[in-house]
Formats: structure tokens, C-alpha cells, sequence
């Protein structure tokens, strides 16, 4: 009897066994067929993706090489209009023909500044004086008026480039959507108004600076000028344009309609804060503040958002 005890506890100790056995088990295929489920979800997740990716791959091939196929098209048609055009033709991106066009200075001007001073003798007094003289020399000729604006040139703009980037794998594709436009724009610069010797403040500026740039040529010294666009607070409608010559640091001349700082007729370099109030008092007392600036060699240009910000333009960038 005791024997048989033993036996029936013996079994249902290793039915026990068993069954916790194979409930781990049972639970560690689940997590198995659980994690081979998952797997398989995701490869055909990326499975699908890839076939995606390689649909617009396809589709971007095939609006490339149109894209492609549109762009020669314009490119012909751009250099049949050029070969159009009865006089000899240099093509160049717009920057460039600002720096080369809108200070360049003719024969006529040069000799006119040579005309003025007779040179530079090689002394300070004499450079400052010959500043002068060209300033009054301009502006002895210059009528305020509308000019009589009517020169043009064909601008070629090839592009309106519409450009969408797509990644895939770490490589771009670029898609580009073109277009020609050939149209003929007015045209503005030093020359030109030193022809008519008629306009606006900003043909007086323009012309002073390239006056000033013929004249470093040919004195062999030059001082940083550049166009300045002013404004005056509380007067939202005033915009004008001037001059301003930069000897060191902040030492400023300013040419208006009339010299701001001018001595003994010689240009007079005052510190940047003592010619602007000199330049207010010039407009009615009124709190001027410097917008923007044009120069050339290269050209450039930008706008400040304060009279500080200029400040630290002439300063440090202004050579």
C-alpha cells in the first residue's frame, strides 16, 4: 500500500514537471512565432518600400532625362536668338555686368577728371583738394531732372529652376523644371548718366563715385567710396542717396547735393557720429540713418537694418 503511494505521488510529481515544462516551451515557440511574424510584417513593409523606391526612381529617370531633353531645346534656341543679335555679343551672369558696368568710367570722364585737377602733385592737401574739385566740377553740370533713360540690352535668363531634391540611399536627384525668357531691359550706370548730365540723386551719386574711381587710377592712391541710400526717421517718404568717402576707421567725408564736410575747399574727414549730425543738420535737423550702399571693384552691395549696424560695416568691412 505504502508503495503504491509513493508511485501515484512520484507520478503526479513528474505530471507536474511536465506539464511546467512544456508551458515554458509552449510560451518560448509563441515569443519564436511571435518574433517570426513580426519579422516577416517588416520584410514585407521594406519589401513594398523598395518597390516604391524603385517606382520613383523610374518616374525621376525618366523626368530627368525630359528635363534634360527641355534644356537643350532652350539652350539652342537661347544661342539661335544670340547669333540673332547684329553686333558683336559677350554673354556674363548679371553680377558680373553690374561690377563691370554700372561704375565703369569712359575716356570722357577720365579726361574730365584729369581736366579738373591736372593730376595728383603727390601731397595730401592736393589729393583732398583734387576730391573736391572733382565734386564741384560734377556738380557745376549736373541738372536735376528725369533722365532721359533709353539704352538697352537683351537679358537671357535661362532657368526659373523649380528644383526638388528626393533622397534615397544617400544619392539626390535633381529634377529641374526650365525656361527661357529673352527680353530687353533699360540699363543704368555711371556712364550713361555722365552722358545725359541729367537725373536723380542716384545718377549724381552713381557718377561721383566713378569720378572718384578714375581718379584713384590715375593718382595711383585710392580711399574707399561706395554710394550710400539714406532715410530719416519719422519720414517715411524721404529716400535719397549720397557719397561717402572713408579715410580710416571712422573718419568719414560725406558729399550730399552740397559737401557735409568739407574745409578750406578740401574734403574734411570727421569721425562717422560728428558727420551724421552734420549731414541732419544739412536736412532739417532731421535724425538721419544710413540704409544702404553700392560700390564697385568688386561691386557690391547690402542694407542695414540700424544706424549701428552700418557702423560696424564701415568699421570693419569697408576697405
Amino acid at each position: 500500500m505504502r508503495f503504491q503511494m509513493l508511485l501515484l505521488s512520484m507520478l503526479a510529481l513528474s505530471n507536474i514537471l511536465i506539464a511546467a515544462y512544456f508551458s515554458l516551451e509552449n510560451r518560448r515557440l509563441e515569443d519564436i512565432l511571435h518574433r517570426e511574424h513580426s519579422l516577416y510584417a517588416d520584410t514585407i513593409t521594406r519589401y513594398w518600400k523598395l518597390q516604391d523606391d524603385n517606382m520613383r526612381l523610374n518616374n525621376s529617370y525618366r523626368e530627368v532625362a525630359e528635363a534634360n531633353r527641355r534644356l537643350e531645346a532652350v539652350l539652342n534656341y537661347t544661342l539661335d536668338v544670340v547669333r540673332s543679335i547684329p553686333y558683336n555679343y559677350t554673354l556674363m551672369p548679371s553680377m558680373e555686368f553690374m561690377n563691370r558696368f554700372l561704375f565703369a568710367y569712359t575716356e570722357e570722364m577720365r579726361g574730365f577728371v584729369l581736366n579738373l585737377t591736372g593730376g595728383w602733385d603727390g601731397s595730401e592737401n592736393d589729393f583732398r583738394s583734387d576730391l573736391y574739385r572733382i565734386y564741384t566740377g560734377w556738380r557745376s553740370i549736373f541738372v536735376y531732372a528725369p533722365a532721359p533713360y533709353g539704352f538697352k540690352l537683351p537679358l537671357i535668363n535661362i532657368g526659373s529652376w523649380s528644383y526638388a531634391y528626393t533622397p534615397y540611399y544617400h544619392d539626390e536627384y535633381l529634377r529641374e523644371v526650365s525656361s527661357c525668357e529673352i527680353v530687353w531691359v533699360p540699363i543704368y550706370g555711371a556712364s550713361l548718366s555722365f552722358r545725359y548730365r541729367q537725373g536723380g540723386c542716384w545718377d549724381f551719386a552713381v557718377v561721383l563715385v566713378s569720378l572718384y574711381y578714375a581718379y584713384y587710377d590715375i593718382a595711383g592712391r585710392s580711399l574707399p567710396t561706395a554710394y550710400i541710400s539714406i532715410g530719416a526717421e519719422g519720414v517715411e517718404e524721404f529716400s535719397h542717396a549720397c557719397v561717402l568717402v572713408k579715410l580710416e576707421g571712422d573718419m568719414v567725408a560725406i558729399l550730399d547735393w552740397e559737401p557735409i564736410t568739407v574745409s578750406d575747399g578740401m574734403l574734411e574727414f570727421l569721425p562717422f557720429d560728428l558727420a551724421r549730425q552734420l549731414h541732419g543738420r544739412y536736412w532739417w535737423g532731421w535724425s538721419i540713418f544710413y540704409k544702404g550702399f553700392m560700390m564697385g571693384r568688386p561691386y557690391r552691395s547690402g542694407f542695414f537694418e540700424s544706424n549701428e549696424e552700418f557702423y560696424r560695416w564701415l568699421v570693419e568691412e569697408l576697405n
